[in-house]
């Protein structure tokens, strides 16, 4: 005796089917890149490497600032602020922005460097942070915003509490954010919220304050 099939298993079967659609169309796509000669894709990566719009919506950044910021390392960790002179401007033909951060954190000197950039192929905005207080390189990675004035980031870096743990076992997920207010001043925060839950605690902040020309 045959028996129709029920519903569970139609949407099954439909959704297996809807799978299989978008495997071949994108297996479609990367056999058609594939076929590409030299040249066709030289010319591509030439077009993607192209500064754009998104690349310009960080030119608010470019010049010399002084910035006040405060860091905590840990969630109840009273705050240690910062001070000093900020320099941006392009590298490699516009395709990155460098910010570069010296001055005076507590009793000790301080030193930052901030990379910025759009990746044309992912359509995001990616980033790294270094200082002289930790000997990994933080990435930042987010999507551009609708007025390009607030760019949110998922920030990767690593957290001491877990030193000596096998390699990325040691590494912390973060929220940041970069605003850009005015032309004069833009605040670059992290965040972090408690494992217990509730609000999320503000672990970094830095604020630029363009410095007037003479």
């Amino acid at each position: 005796m045959s028996h129709a099939p029920g519903p569970r298993l139609r949407t099954t079967c439909g959704a297996l089917a809807a799978v299989a659609l978008i495997a071949g169309a994108l297996g479609a796509g990367r056999e058609s890149a594939q076929e590409l000669g030299p040249r066709a894709l030289r010319q591509r990566m030439k077009e993607m490497a192209e500064p754009g719009p998104h690349h310009r919506a960080l030119e608010p950044l470019l010049g010399r600032f002084r910035f006040r910021a405060y860091f905590r390392l840990t969630l109840d960790d009273n705050p240690e602020s910062a001070h000093g002179v900020a320099e941006s401007r392009w590298i490699l033909d516009g395709r990155f922005l460098e910010q570069e951060l010296r001055g005076r954190r507590l009793t000790r000197s301080f030193e930052g460097r901030l990379v910025l950039g759009f990746d044309n192929y992912q359509q995001t905005y990616v980033g790294t942070w270094l200082d002289e207080y930790d000997p990994g390189i933080t990435t930042l990675t987010g999507p551009p915003s609708a007025d390009g004035r607030t760019m949110a980031f998922e920030v990767l870096g690593n957290d001491p509490r877990f030193a000596g743990q096998p390699p990325f076992a040691n590494k912390r997920r973060r929220r940041g954010e970069l605003v850009i207010e005015s032309e004069d001043r833009h605040v670059l925060r992290f965040f972090e919220r408690p494992a217990a839950g509730g609000d999320e605690i503000t672990m970094a902040e830095i604020t630029f304050e363009r410095v007037a020309e003479r």
